[in-house]
């Protein structure tokens, strides 16, 4: 089975879901502290390994993506925050 390493960008995007599920990438920029180029990469990453998903927002305009953690996506975030409770301890 192939290791598969999240980068720090990721970890926080799942992190961030975590606590604020169903956002816009423009909130994880200006709440999440992160940047838009590592943004991007990082979501494309967290959808092809399924932990994440994006839905356009409907009888809105202007329509806005938004990022939802998937099943699997919650299980990850939920054991990064228990390993950095950990460390922080």
């Amino acid at each position: 089975m192939e290791e598969i390493t999240l980068t720090q960008t990721a970890q926080k995007i799942l992190l961030f879901l975590l606590k604020k599920d169903g956002i816009a990438a423009k909130v994880l920029v200006e709440e999440g502290g992160v940047n838009n180029t590592p943004l991007i990469r990082a979501l494309q990453e967290l959808e092809q390994l399924g932990l994440v998903t994006e839905k356009r927002e409907e009888n809105v305009i202007p329509r806005r993506r938004l990022i939802f953690l998937t099943e699997k996506g919650k299980k990850v975030a939920e054991r990064l925050r228990e390993i950095n409770e950990i460390i922080k301890a």
